[in-house]
């Protein structure tokens, strides 16, 4: 038995009926029988070359199950109505019309199913590009994903990018500098004094500068956080979250937000401006000077006192015998370097001034080399006696530009003439001339606070 394709119908098979070939009128019938039913299997094939021609493919799950329920649809209406749909002459146009409808509806649910799993697509991968490169997306995401992901007919709706937040996650290194920005604190200078293990003012003090945040200071902060919080997506997101579910840092910023506005917080945007608020510091120090003496008498008496408790535990004042050793060597290594430059640079190396340093400080650098031959000729010539046949040379300090501190030693000839000083192979001393200094100064300030030491402080301290 031949297929019946899409309309159930085999063109060459009238039913069950057996018919007489015979008849004339028969015959007439059977040939315009047949003229149309060769029309009716022109129009089942084109029919079935239509939808054969629909290609479901690239639907979603849903749309597919809906392409197929309609397809079944469409393929029962026009089993149920092939004589019409294949003879239309007799039955009029209206069956096919309407099965041609349906077959171009379901092409129309194909394009759309289509344009709607590349748009799902492209706003998946554009959302994901975005969270991946560490954006945020507003929560309203999942909503409009899900009316996106209905089929088509059924609900779908086209996702709308315009209906998404996507935006920078809370930088609360940004959110500080902003809420700091045209906030102008009061500076404050004080003298704050140098107080001891026993918390008692030793006559020593240093200069201390503060910015001191007001009332009208700390608003101005208040309202920089609000107006962060309005601007900013992300800000926003952060102090809701920290708003409806960390009561714990509510409460505990409650009291500065009362401090400021006389009221608790009352809203996420409260919460921005308390925490700006508790973030930056009511006092700020933004210049501290050295240790200055400032009261002879004071420190006089307090070490009278040093010397007293010292004399049977030495250890209880070694925290401030490191505070003065410190801040008076750091003094005496200026003034000293700074006696040691004669503003001279060495006739055979204009980038280093000279420095005049005692011999005591570059004692451990002397060494010894082969007395020249020309030196032991001129001696044994002249009769004159010597023990060794080494002579000592003394090097020379330099300093450059950057305070760098150089050791050379001087060149000399066959007859033990001097001809300047070996630059080529200088070492840089910095650390260790420094070093010797501040060591220096650390020995004799700490000495003086062993009992029996008369020398007084000031005399190795300069202001």
């Amino acid at each position: 038995m031949a297929s019946t394709g899409l309309l159930g119908i085999n063109p060459y098979r009238g039913g069950n009926v057996a018919i007489d070939f015979t008849s004339k009128p028969t015959q007439l019938a059977i040939s315009l029988m047949q003229k149309q039913q060769a029309k009716a299997e022109a129009v089942d094939k084109y029919f079935k070359d239509y939808e054969k021609s629909l290609n479901p493919a690239g639907l979603s799950k849903g749309e597919l199950d809906m392409f197929t329920k309609k397809l079944k649809e469409i393929q029962n209406y026009g089993i149920q109505n092939k004589q019409a749909i294949t003879n239309p002459s007799k039955y009029g146009y209206d069956a096919q019309s309407t099965l041609m409808a349906g077959f171009k509806d379901l092409q129309g649910l194909i394009e759309q199913g289509k344009q709607a799993t590349a748009e799902r697509k492209a706003f998946k991968d554009y959302i994901n590009q975005a969270i991946k490169s560490g954006k945020h997306v507003s929560d309203n995401y999942l909503d409009i994903l899900n009316n996106a992901m209905k089929p088509v007919g059924a609900g779908y709706v086209a996702p709308d990018l315009s209906q998404i937040d996507i935006y920078d996650p809370y930088d609360d290194v940004k959110f500080t500098t902003a809420v700091s920005k045209n906030v102008k604190p009061i500076e404050v200078e004080k003298n704050i004094p140098e107080l001891d293990d026993q918390k008692k003012d030793i006559g020593y003090s240093k200069k201390v500068k503060k910015n001191i945040l007001d009332i009208d200071a700390q608003k101005a902060i208040g309202d920089n956080a609000y107006y962060s919080f309005k601007s900013d997506k992300g800000t926003q997101e952060y102090f809701n979250e920290l708003f409806n579910n960390d009561k714990e840092t509510v409460n505990k910023l409650n009291k500065t937000f009362e401090e400021v506005y006389k009221q608790k917080i009352q809203t996420p945007a409260d919460l921005s401006r308390a925490y700006a608020i508790a973030k930056i510091p009511k006092e700020q120090v933004i210049f501290e000077g050295d240790l200055e003496l400032n009261d002879i008498g004071k420190f006089n008496n307090w070490l009278k006192q040093e010397k007293i408790r010292s004399a049977n535990n030495m250890a209880a004042n070694t925290a401030m015998a490191k505070i003065l050793a410190t801040q008076g060597a750091k003094d005496l290594l200026t003034q000293t370097i700074g006696n040691y430059r004669t503003g001279k640079t060495f006739s055979d190396n204009n980038s280093l001034q000279s420095l005049n340093v005692p011999v005591t400080l570059v004692k451990d650098y002397v060494k010894e080399v082969d007395m020249p031959i020309g030196v032991q000729k001129t001696l044994k010539e002249k009769g004159l006696k010597y023990e060794k046949n080494v002579v000592k040379l003394e090097p020379v300090l330099g300093e450059d530009q950057s305070g760098n501190i150089f050791l050379a030693y001087p060149k000399i000839d066959e007859k033990g003439k001097q001809v300047g000083y070996d630059w080529n192979n200088k070492t840089n001393v910095t650390n260790e001339i420094k070093g010797r200094i501040i060591s220096d100064a650390n020995t004799r300030v700490v000495d003086v606070l062993k009992p029996g030491k008369k020398t007084p402080i000031i005399s190795l301290i300069k202001k």
